[in-house]
């Protein structure tokens, strides 16, 4: 139940559904207030959709690159780095914007930084039937020639507080594990392993903030792409709020 409604929360939040909600009031309200609506849509675009308040606020948030400067036994792959049509039965690996969580652990284990890698991501479909993603990934693996032997694939979890509850019992806790994640998802991320008692060296990929210099047009003209990224945002720092009240990190 607790995950049916984080995804419908998940929705609530984005601000591109605000604009929608807004704008559709300002229809409907058109004689009384229908101003105010559509002036409280126009304001959250150009606010959310400022790609240079956007891009500030990623060089706060999101850690700097890490680079291991020594092997280490174990490194941990959370998952929502395979498109849901890859979930599905039957269906050839497709990769989505996260695919750098797996890329960079295999590359990581290709350089020998690390020896074990565990795969930590299950089935995250409501509507629909979905193969776990650690399962899709296992197939993968194989078929690039990866020994499996030095992989373990968790195929249960279906949000970030599982991904370190059900890896847990897979982790050598005398020595740090390698936590792969995205940059922007890093900090709920440590917090939930740390909750378990697991001591994490923080490996943050698939960065949202551009490395490109601001353009004049950054500061005044709004992109609706933007809003994508705000929601992600936004989506992390709820999800931060509601694992403290819930007592996961």
């Amino acid at each position: 139940m607790f995950y049916f409604f984080s995804k419908l929360l998940a929705f609530l939040i984005r601000p591109s559904v605000w604009v929608m909600l807004l704008l559709l009031l300002a229809i409907w309200k058109y004689q009384r207030n229908g101003r105010k609506y559509l002036v409280a849509a126009f304001s959250i675009f150009m606010i959310l959709g400022n790609n240079a308040l956007l891009q500030l606020t990623l060089r706060w948030w999101e850690p700097l690159p890490v680079e291991l400067t020594k092997s280490y036994s174990q490194a941990v792959v959370l998952g929502g780095y395979l498109s849901e049509n890859t979930l599905r039965k039957n269906a050839l690996p497709e990769f989505g914007e996260r695919a750098e969580r797996l890329t960079h652990a295999l590359a990581l284990y290709q350089e020998g930084k690390v020896k074990n890698l565990i795969f930590s991501g299950g089935s995250g479909g409501i509507l629909h039937e979905q193969i776990a993603e650690a399962t899709v990934v296992k197939s993968f693996v194989q078929q690039l020639g990866y020994p499996i032997s030095d992989f373990i694939f968790e195929d249960e979890a279906i949000n970030t507080h599982e991904n370190a509850t059900k890896s847990v019992a897979f982790i050598d806790k005398d020595e740090p594990v390698v936590l792969i994640t995205s940059a922007w998802h890093m900090y709920r991320s440590i917090a939930c392993f740390n909750k378990e008692g697991i001591e994490v060296i923080p490996y943050p990929v698939d960065y949202m903030q551009s490395l490109s210099p601001l353009y004049p047009t950054d500061y005044f003209l709004p992109k609706p792409a933007v809003l994508w990224h705000w929601e992600i945002l936004i989506k992390e720092w709820v999800g931060l709020l509601i694992y403290k009240m819930k007592g996961y990190i």
